[in-house]
């Protein structure tokens, strides 16, 4: 075990407020071409899918029908799936991906705490550069054996 060697395991438990709707098309099409290799007819597809996303409003009155330039469709079968691409990165740490939930884990020494919440710190700005937003009273940041460093760190606050 990490603890036992006298390393430290941390997981985050990532919560992204309405991580769906708030999936930009234009950087998705880049997403998927850089860090997975698609391209010609598979990047042509997922262009495709996500142009003819459309919604209208009903007050009283029904809207003209209006195009999406964000979100993928959360009740179908391939909006999860598109997420989880949207929000693929190789470089990161370990971490479990499913629908829009993302769970990271790593484990560390004491000597490299700074390391850990400049991670930490990395992470919040792709997800703000990406337009998804992580909610800091969901999100969760556990540390094995170790919670007297969350105060002495700061770690409790990297959301912040």
């Amino acid at each position: 075990m990490a603890a036992d060697s006298g390393h430290y395991t941390v997981l985050v438990l990532l919560d992204l407020t309405s991580a769906f709707d708030t999936v930009d098309h234009g950087i998705f099409m880049d997403q998927p071409q850089f860090e997975l290799g698609f391209s010609g007819s598979v990047l042509q597809w997922f262009s495709s899918y996500l142009s003819y996303q459309t919604f209208n409003v009903a007050i009283n009155v029904l809207s003209d029908v209006a195009g999406l330039s964000c979100g993928v469709p959360q009740g179908s079968v391939l909006g999860p799936i598109l997420f989880l691409l949207h929000i693929y990165i190789s470089s990161w740490s370990d971490y479990y991906l499913y629908a829009d939930d993302v769970q990271m884990y790593c484990s560390f020494r004491v000597s490299f705490l700074a390391i850990l919440l400049e991670c930490l710190s990395s992470i919040k700005n792709w997800f703000n550069n990406n337009f998804l937003h992580i909610n800091p009273n969901k999100t969760e940041v556990k540390v094995k054996r170790a919670w007297f460093i969350l105060r002495e760190a700061g770690l409790s606050h990297w959301l912040a």
